[in-house]
């Protein structure tokens, strides 16, 4: 496989780009493609693979890789390249490769992690502008880009600050807070980030059919084996189990949210960094990017269903939120 630039704008002379291992750090061991049909786990929402019938790309000897592995021992997640069997060997080391640089990525933006870029830059805010790897940048681009349009109920400012008290500067790589005390987090939108960084690096070796599931993030470029990757979101609780929605995770990025996953957390609003009560079941959004739609997931779930429905309206986003009765409040044309 040949290497080829992805729609998307990359910077590749970077000493953190794609491909190249840090210093001191371990590959995991490689871990063997199966070839097997998706399944996502059940969530107070749930999401699995709808499949119509068999395509003719069966017939031209294309199969369906499939790979899990997990980030840091934290995230789970699946990769799904559709390829041709002699081509195996390939789409396993660039698995490989894609899967080690997620992992790497996470290091980068794990603010918990004293070495991470994050931890560095929580430690010196305030002191200008700090040089940070593309990834980061790119990172912290697309958490402001969320944070403004859910007028800061998403955010990855947790102290000293908002999204309105940093800049970033992806032409130089720089990001600087503009205030002392600031505090970054990527918690919120970290596995859309991996899931976006995941698909650049598949498509950029040239493979143009890819799913990627990074915790409850979904992206996808192309289709599958038996057409357009899609997924089926359904409340599962006993009472609307009738209620499912399918979705086509063809070059856009997918989030889901669920007042399950507050369980053992408290759900916060970054408007004013406070717990609160979460006011409906879940939400699932649709955006081109992945770690857009988790961002704004998670704004709209905070927000809740009317004010929801407002935030997609004005960023042109897509998305379905479950009420607190479990009811289903879908955007025009989904």
């Amino acid at each position: 496989m040949t290497s080829s630039r992805s729609s998307g704008k990359r910077r590749r002379n970077n000493k953190t780009g794609a491909g190249q291992k840090a210093k001191g750090e371990r590959r995991p061991k490689p871990s063997v493609f199966r070839l097997l049909p998706f399944a996502a786990p059940l969530l107070l929402v749930a999401v699995v693979l709808s499949s119509p019938a068999l395509s003719p790309a069966q017939d031209a000897g294309a199969q369906q890789f499939q790979q899990t592995f997990s980030v840091r021992g934290r995230t789970a997640g699946t990769l799904i390249i559709l390829g041709h069997p002699s081509d195996a060997a390939s789409i396993q080391k660039l698995a490989d490769m894609a899967i080690a640089e997620a992992n790497r990525v996470y290091d980068l933006l794990d603010a918990s992690n004293p070495a991470s870029e994050v931890a560095k830059l929580n430690a010196t805010g305030g002191g200008g502008k700090q040089k940070v790897s593309w990834q980061v940048a790119d990172a912290f681009k697309a958490a402001k880009k969320a944070a403004q349009w859910t007028k800061g109920a998403f955010d990855v400012i947790v102290v000293g600050g908002d999204h309105n008290s940093f800049s970033v500067d992806d032409k130089d790589n720089t990001v600087e807070f503009k205030k002392s005390g600031m505090e970054a987090r990527f918690d919120q939108i970290i596995e859309g980030v991996l899931a976006d960084y995941l698909i650049t690096l598949i498509n950029q070796a040239n493979m143009q059919n890819a799913m990627v599931r990074v915790g409850n993030v979904f992206r996808g470029i192309g289709q599958s084996l038996h057409g357009p990757w899609k997924i089926q979101v359904q409340e599962d609780s006993s009472a609307y189990a009738r209620h499912a929605l399918n979705l086509t995770v063809s070059n856009t990025g997918i989030a889901t949210i669920s007042a399950t996953d507050f369980r053992s957390k408290p759900l916060i609003d970054y408007r004013s960094k406070n717990a609160v009560n979460p006011i409906g079941k879940g939400a699932t959004i649709v955006m081109s990017d992945a770690a857009l739609a988790q961002g704004i997931a998670y704004g709209v779930f905070v927000a809740g269903p009317e004010e929801g429905l407002n935030i997609l309206s004005k960023c042109g986003g897509r998305g379905l939120i479950v009420d607190a009765q479990g009811k289903f409040l879908r955007t025009p044309g989904l």
